[in-house]
């Protein structure tokens, strides 16, 4: 005795031959479409695929986040140029206080969004330690009249917003 199975198309892709349906409504679906779920296979809509709370972002986070690193991006700016006020960096110190600059920005930002994710927040803890090194930059000009713009001031920052960004 020969069993055949009936031939099904796919209801999102109707080219999509399949014998596969959904363990809760029964449409067909295609290796596309399919959820592994522990009941099953299910379409997506059945799944209810939902993002992870770590990744859900909504304007109370955002704006926490965006206040967080401006205020953290000043201070940072002010505490190095009065550091460096006392201690005139070298060149490569610069580079390694530019480093911590970053992971504090970086570090504030994440605990004030309580430790929530996503590509939003990297632009932002880029932005403020960018903002930080505005404020070191100009701030140093204006109040001492020091012009340090060097390679390792730039290696600082690049260093600065990878130490930023990593908190993400």
């Amino acid at each position: 005795m020969v069993r055949t199975l009936a031939v099904k198309f796919c209801e999102q892709h109707p080219s999509k031959e399949t014998h596969v349906s959904c363990s809760k409504c029964g449409k067909a679906i295609c290796p596309i479409c399919m959820i592994d779920t522990p009941v099953g296979l299910r379409c997506r809509r059945c799944a209810r695929l939902k993002r992870l709370p770590t990744y859900q972002l909504d304007g109370q986070y955002l704006s926490r986040a965006v206040s967080v690193g401006m205020v953290s991006a000043i201070l940072t700016g002010v505490a190095v140029i009065l550091l460096r006020n006392f201690f005139p960096l070298i060149s490569f110190m610069g580079l390694v206080v530019l480093g911590f600059v970053g992971y504090f920005i970086g570090e504030l930002i994440s605990r004030g969004v309580r430790r929530r994710r996503g590509k939003i927040l990297k632009i932002i803890a880029a932005a403020s330690v960018f903002l930080s090194f505005i404020i070191i930059s100009f701030g140093s000009l204006y109040l001492f009249g020091i012009v340090d713009i060097s390679l390792y001031m730039f290696l600082g920052l690049g260093f600065a917003v990878y130490m930023a960004i990593s908190r993400f």
